[in-house]
């Protein structure tokens, strides 16, 4: 069956899902594994019920994971290079403001990002990213911009993963500037006309 569309639920689907989530993390914090058949005991859910919007575990696991790096990186939407404002509190606010919110879902992100989930990271910061990219589809050739634009993101997200797994060592300021910095290389890059097509 297809996957229903959260912002297509009902009040008692939307239900359901947390009653899963929850009790998916209260059992991978448990037992480090989690079966289908657990979960639902677990959150008094049908097998059928669980299979109505999910084709497997994995498919579960991967729609938690996916959830929690949009929580972090919809807050990086609307980070625009292209404009003097660029290096200004308005960036680095959201930046940080992104960073805490990772910090405060510390056992969040050990329970769900064990296996370090760079892939799904680099995924989801394409989804937010978007003025990045539009930046630079303006700035040179499309193929070129989208292989800069992968190789931010990519960037991105594996320091952010990284930070994770190091337990946040890095003190969250030092991680501001340095996702910082490789923002405003990008725009040099892009900006310098070297990936103009034809060039």
């Amino acid at each position: 069956m297809e996957k229903i569309e959260k912002k297509e639920m009902s009040r008692r689907q939307r239900m359901t899902i947390r009653l899963l989530e929850e009790a998916y993390l209260e059992l991978l914090d448990e037992e480090g594994e989690v079966t289908v058949a657990a979960l639902c005991e677990r959150a008094d859910v049908n097998r059928t019920t669980f299979y109505r919007y999910f084709s497997d575990m994995e498919a579960f696991a991967e729609e938690m994971r996916s959830a929690l790096f949009s929580k972090f990186f919809s807050l990086l939407d609307g980070i625009d290079v292209d404009t003097p404002s660029f290096s200004t509190e308005l960036s680095r606010t959201k930046i940080g403001n992104a960073l805490e919110i990772t910090e405060r879902n510390e056992k969040l992100c050990r329970i769900l990002l064990v296996d370090g989930s760079s892939d799904l990271a680099v995924r989801s910061l394409e989804e937010h990213l978007t003025l990045l990219r539009d930046t630079a589809r303006a700035g040179c050739g499309e193929e070129e911009a989208d292989l800069c634009y992968a190789a931010v993101c990519g960037a991105i997200a594996r320091l952010w993963v990284r930070w994770i797994d190091g337990r946040f060592a890095v003190p969250k300021e030092k991680m501001v500037l340095l996702i910082e910095g490789i923002l405003l290389r990008f725009y040099d890059l892009v900006g310098s006309g070297i990936l103009k097509t034809g060039e």
